[in-house]
């Protein structure tokens, strides 16, 4: 590091290292990967069946390349929560901007709090969903991704789970049917 040219004439006071991820267990997929995995999953289940609800788990900020890609291929807006709007708008990306709505009845790309990504809250979700919207519009089905370091793992690229509720393990994408 001492021989990095941008830092041989700058005097550093402190330096944190987060070494969290140094451990040869942590051997993660390109982040493409991932994405490219994440929007298969998507399409394939609109494809499937177009009444569909792809459902991504967020930090306040994090995952964007994911639900962005979701959206160009699905060609869909993305509703968040007014939080998380606040929050993209300083980004000041005008394709994000146009992207975004705050109607949850309007498209089939929902983003929602990291901690709502689990199975139990998932199919709450989707029970809430059917009764909030019009006929035309309820989802009878739910996609939820959930990519994180802890599920990103090499080894557990696309590897599925065939029951009625199936994971898959690399971007903990959970399919579930009502």
């Amino acid at each position: 590091m001492e021989r990095y040219p941008q830092l041989q004439k700058t005097h550093i006071h402190e330096l944190y290292l987060d070494t969290t991820y140094c451990d040869p267990a942590y051997d993660f997929p390109p982040q493409s990967d991932v994405i490219k995995f994440a929007v298969s999953t998507a399409v394939q289940a609109v494809f499937d069946n177009p009444k569909t609800l792809i459902v991504c788990g967020t930090y306040s900020i994090g995952k964007e390349r994911i639900f962005l890609a979701i959206a160009d291929a699905l060609d869909c807006k993305i509703c968040v929560t007014r939080d998380k709007q606040s929050i993209l708008m300083c980004l000041e990306d005008k394709h994000i901007e146009s992207l975004m709505t705050l109607d949850w009845n309007s498209t089939k790309l929902h983003v929602i709090p990291m901690a709502q990504i689990t199975h139990k809250k998932l199919l709450a979700y989707l029970d809430n969903t059917k009764i909030s919207t019009t006929k035309s519009l309820h989802s009878n089905q739910l996609v939820g991704h959930i990519a994180k370091a802890q599920t990103c793992q090499k080894s557990n690229l696309l590897k599925k789970d065939q029951s009625q509720y199936t994971v898959f393990h690399t971007v903990s994408t959970a399919v579930f049917e009502n």
